[in-house]
């Protein structure tokens, strides 16, 4: 078989070279579309694809306003207001929107959600492999004691590559063996972060601690899988990966026959159920499928889809 290479750049020569290369097995449908607003937003840029949206609403929730305490990161509630939303739904999944649109219907005859954001951070786990668990401790305890350190480097690099919003806030250790795990602690303002804290902890690990720590780690792995990053897993769902929110609403016995077309005590009772099926699969959340109304969310706003991983982690009640 002849090898050929294939181009990946994102200028129009490449672009039509892979459609070209693809347009038998595809058709023209997906390669009919102007991709020149596109071209920044991902690699290997080659068609685009057409995702229906459905608009469910109004829904009134009430909202908190927030500010975080310096230099700690320290969640504080300054206020709380009314907002009316309207949620975008980015779908093929017969039933989805017609099943948001039902709860919403029921959680406005009841006056709404109330929400609250209980916590904020997010984190990328590095790990740093050192000659034995000895220096693994002594690494440990060395970067647990450089908070204020740590932060006073980031501050006073002049680097146009990393983040001024993504702001440290803690940093714990995990030791097995010669690996020193290091959750770098960040809050990253109204944006997820995720390449804001990794552009800011790469700068962490190779330009501080690597030439400054008391003793010279083996090897530095930007990520090494205790971070929660697009992975469910018990220690996030227990403290929250991004913003940690509640939303609540209460259902009158009324709204629930009229609209939910069930009673009360048959929700009580699935609930009971569904807590027992949870805990018998070994779930890392109690709740009904909440990743494909998240999944619609983030599609129709542009939100990194791998993240429906840690997003769709919920608690039901």
């Amino acid at each position: 078989m002849e090898r050929r290479r294939w181009p990946r750049k994102n200028d129009d020569v490449s672009i039509r070279a892979r459609q070209d290369a693809i347009r038998d097995a595809v058709g023209e449908e997906v390669l009919a579309h102007d991709l020149t607003p596109w071209t920044s937003a991902q690699e290997v840029l080659t068609g685009a694809t057409l995702i229906p949206v459905s608009v469910v609403g109004p829904l009134h929730v009430e909202l908190g306003t927030y500010e975080l305490e310096e230099p700690g990161g320290a969640l504080r509630e300054t206020g709380r207001a009314q907002e009316e939303l309207l949620v975008p739904l980015a779908h093929t999944e017969g039933g989805l929107s017609a099943s948001v649109s039902r709860g919403a219907k029921a959680a406005e005859a009841a006056g709404g959600f109330r929400t609250y954001v209980l916590h904020d951070r997010m984190t990328r786990a590095s790990c740093f492999v050192c000659k034995d668990t000895a220096d693994a401790v002594a690494l440990a305890r060395w970067l647990e004691g450089s908070l204020d350190d740590l932060r006073a480097f980031l501050a006073a690099l002049d680097d146009p590559t990393l983040s001024k919003r993504a702001k440290l806030r803690e940093v714990t250790t995990h030791v097995v063996g010669p690996m020193c795990h290091v959750l770098w602690a960040w809050t990253t303002g109204d944006a997820c972060g995720p390449n804001m804290m990794t552009r800011n902890s790469y700068a962490l690990n190779m330009a501080y601690v690597m030439p400054n720590a008391p003793v010279r780690p083996e090897r530095a792995i930007l990520e090494a899988n205790m971070g929660g990053d697009k992975k469910p897993s018990h220690q996030f769902f227990a403290s929250g990966h991004g913003k940690t929110v509640l939303a609540e609403v209460t259902l009158d016995a009324e709204t629930v026959r009229r609209v939910l077309r069930t009673t009360v005590d048959d929700l009580l009772e699935l609930s009971w159920a569904g807590t027992h099926g949870a805990v018998a699969s070994g779930m890392q959340s109690v709740a009904f499928t909440p990743a494909s109304a998240i999944a619609a969310v983030f599609a129709a706003t542009g939100q990194d889809l791998g993240m429906v991983g840690t997003s769709s982690m919920a608690h039901g009640t």
